[in-house]
């Protein structure tokens, strides 16, 4: 597996989204952020800290529109913890970006953007068990 190497960091704090992605089994943590983010809209491996822990947690992160919720028009900050459940609403979170998976993009249905993010999730955990 050949990714991009990133380095690029966010913090935010945690503020209830629409859920549409809890309903599909990833649920992700939508970031309201302290500063604007300038990376690419796509996904990205990461790790994650909350509340100034110490436990740097690997997580998947989207940024950008999410194109499948069309009432959102500005991008915007999710990440999903991988192998947790934690409630993380009202914690603050510091993401470190440390690789480029794939692009923002539209797709043609539920099914194919399902398939997208099953295999992101894939691809993410690979990254991370190479990483040790």
């Amino acid at each position: 597996m050949d990714l991009q190497e990133v380095s690029y960091f966010i913090k935010g704090f945690v503020v209830r989204g629409k859920g549409a992605a809890g309903n599909e089994g990833h649920h992700t943590a939508n970031l309201i952020t302290e500063e604007p983010v300038i990376i690419a809209e796509g996904i990205y491996c990461a790790y994650t800290i909350i509340d100034e822990e110490e436990e740097r947690i690997p997580s998947v992160v989207f940024f950008g529109v999410p194109y499948a919720l069309p009432d959102i028009t500005v991008p915007r900050v999710e990440v999903h913890l991988i192998g947790r459940d934690i409630d993380l609403y009202g914690k603050n979170l510091f993401v470190e970006v440390v690789a480029f998976v794939r692009e923002n993009r539209h797709f043609s249905s539920a099914v194919e953007l399902q398939n997208a993010i099953d295999e992101d999730f894939r691809i993410a955990q690979k990254y991370f068990t190479m990483k040790g």
